[in-house]
């Protein structure tokens, strides 16, 4: 299984460089492998390839028993953010990807202060606008934005949204491209040190993403399906 993950993986390096020599992408784009249907057995292989990259997971108490479990420390958060797990999160997550609210972000900080941590976090904006989905909404981040930048033991870095369950490709491209303006917004209008992660596309899409800006995408299926 090892050598057809590790094909799996360089298969996608290779296409993502491929991609940023037809945009004229100079800068990197770092891919996280989303293990939440992974077996244990893919995941353990994956991790023994020493490849060092973030992995992803999407529920508080899987995170934090898949990083004893593994004895591996680059986790990203990427789900629905519950407040009765927020410890596990902060105390397991080295990016917490998916902060959707300053109540969120306020209970995040307040565990981090307890704990003496500096947690990295990205804002997620529903830039699909479907109910089913978390996030800021564009219109109304900028208040809560503001207020987040005021707490002492976060660092916003940037931001993470996910497109429409499409096969409209232009739809997707249209939304990938608000985040992109969005951030550009954010990034040019507040002073904030290392706000330089966009963080979109995942197995599905990832190639419309990383043609918009996106410098972060999050792979699960390419990876981990046999």
């Amino acid at each position: 299984m090892k050598d057809l993950l590790l094909e799996k993986y360089n298969f996608i390096k290779e296409d993502i460089e491929n991609i940023k020599k037809e945009y004229s992408i100079d800068y990197n784009i770092d891919i996280v492998a989303v293990t939440k249907y992974a077996s244990d057995e893919a995941i353990a292989d994956f991790l023994s390839l020493g490849l060092n990259i973030p992995c992803a997971e999407s529920r508080g108490q899987v995170l934090r028993d898949k990083y004893k479990q593994y004895n591996y420390d680059n986790w990203h958060f990427i789900g629905r953010i519950q407040k009765n797990k927020i410890k596990y999160i902060v105390e397991y997550s080295k990016l917490i990807q998916s902060v959707d609210s300053f109540e969120i972000a306020f209970l995040i900080n307040e565990y981090a202060c307890k704990i003496g941590k500096k947690q990295d976090i990205l804002l997620q904006f529903n830039i699909s606008n479907e109910e089913n989905k978390s996030g800021f909404l564009v219109k109304t981040y900028q208040k809560d934005f503001e207020s987040i930048l005021t707490l002492s033991n976060i660092n916003v870095l940037g931001v993470m949204g996910m497109s429409s369950f499409t096969s409209d490709e232009h739809l997707v491209n249209n939304e990938f491209e608000y985040l992109y303006k969005v951030y550009s917004s954010m990034k040019s209008n507040y002073s904030i040190e290392n706000f330089d992660i966009v963080s979109m596309g995942m197995s599905s899409d990832y190639k419309i993403a990383i043609k918009q800006n996106a410098n972060m995408v999050r792979i699960g299926s390419n990876i981990f399906d046999s």
